[in-house]
């Protein structure tokens, strides 16, 4: 038999994808609950819309959570907050890197078909787009900025509108590029985007437009925040400070921010701009910083978190049958492990390496255990190989001498 028949996985390998398996949440029911509690909390404040910041070491599961609360956003969230999630990885940052590459990265990631549709939706009445500016206004669009940028990007919205040869030109604006003379003559621009408070302006008369148009509310979802760390130079950082306080207060309540970050030694490790007072006190002080490690740090948590791999992982039904029928030293909730080995193995975590707690090296583990037991069943085909303390034993100490 093949891994997948021989242990009935519902898959070919024992894994988590963090995309195919964003329904499923294996960081605790304590987290999740407090998660979902978080952007619930959020959404019927003043700032209308969630704010708040994830962070744990390498394979703590940042990439899985955000891409589950992208899930609930679209799904059981969205019954009562209706939403329009936008996942993102931020990209390489430069010790001098400027807000404007940031701030065009995220135009990227909202997309042009977006965009487009929302703006198709509120001006592609041509009575409606005769003027974009009052009709955007009365609308709720146009909140942010000086008169010279709502004024433009209004005359902007309307060329995305319609299409045609401005389109390209009229994108390259919204994200902080120089438009030619005669284009921002044709498009009718009064003004360029050459500040940061201009850009968050832009980005969050975006945002507005997104929630006007297409009825949901934008949350961007930003992973591999980590970068930031990379910022040295002063200029660069009072920049991203900045953006990230004008995007964190409670004035913008339209555009949504999740960051993930990475961190072996906690929040003292946090990025700067992130922790910097500004920013910190507008997120919402330590209660927006959610610590993930915090789902697996005891041995009861670790034997949960254990359990719910393997009850998403393998069909109960097919294991209950194959324990009944080979009289199997076992329980479904466990095949293809041993409750006594399931103890072990948290006991491991816990106890021997706890610089391993978190879900990326327990899967791995328990990958390791199952790969070298279906092997031995190979050997031995008329004999079920379960993995029991010994077993595991062996799996934990591989390639050590033991």
């Amino acid at each position: 038999m093949n891994l997948r028949s021989y242990f009935h996985l519902k898959k070919d390998s024992f894994s988590i994808d963090p995309r195919d398996d964003a329904e499923q949440y294996f960081g605790g029911s304590k987290l999740d609950e407090r998660i979902r509690d978080r952007i619930e909390t959020d959404f019927v404040q003043q700032r209308q819309i969630p704010k708040f910041c994830l962070y744990g070491p390498f394979g703590v599961g940042k990439t899985h959570t955000l891409h589950h609360v992208e899930y609930q956003l679209r799904t059981s969230i969205s019954d009562d907050y209706p939403s329009e999630p936008i996942m993102l990885d931020l990209s390489p940052i430069r010790s001098k890197e400027r807000w404007s590459k940031v701030h065009s990265d995220l135009i990227n990631a909202i997309g042009l078909g977006r965009i487009k549709k929302a703006v198709h939706n509120l001006l592609g009445d041509p009575e409606a787009s005769q003027d974009p500016l009052d009709f955007l206004t009365k609308h709720g669009v146009l909140k942010y900025g000086e008169v010279a940028i709502k004024s433009s990007q209004a005359k902007v919205f309307r060329a995305l509108a319609f299409g045609g040869p401005m389109e390209a030109a009229a994108l390259h604006w919204l994200k902080g590029g120089s438009v030619s003379k005669a284009n921002a003559e044709t498009l009718e621009i009064e003004t360029e985007l050459t500040e940061v408070s201009h850009l968050v302006a832009c980005l969050l008369n975006v945002a507005a437009l997104l929630r006007a148009g297409l009825g949901r509310r934008p949350v961007l979802l930003i992973d591999e925040a980590e970068a930031l760390r990379s910022l040295s130079n002063a200029d660069s950082l009072n920049e991203f400070i900045t953006a990230f306080r004008k995007l964190a207060e409670d004035e913008n309540n339209v555009l949504g921010l999740i960051v993930a970050f990475q961190v072996e030694g906690g929040m003292e490790d946090a990025p700067e701009v992130l922790v910097s007072p500004a920013v910190f006190r507008r997120f919402g002080y330590a209660a927006a910083f959610i610590d993930l490690q915090e789902a697996i740090a005891e041995i009861e948590s670790v034997r949960t978190f254990i359990q719910q791999v393997l009850e998403y992982l393998v069909d109960q039904d097919g294991a209950r049958a194959t324990i009944e029928s080979e009289d199997l030293p076992t329980e479904p909730e466990f095949f293809p492990f041993t409750p006594e080995a399931v103890d072990r193995l948290a006991e491991f975590i816990i106890d021997e390496q706890p610089e391993n707690q978190v879900p990326s090296q327990i899967i791995g583990r328990m990958s390791d255990a199952i790969v070298a037991a279906w092997r031995r069943g190979r050997d031995e085909p008329a004999k079920r190989q379960l993995i029991d303390e010994d077993a595991i034993e062996a799996a934990l100490y591989a390639g050590q001498g033991q």
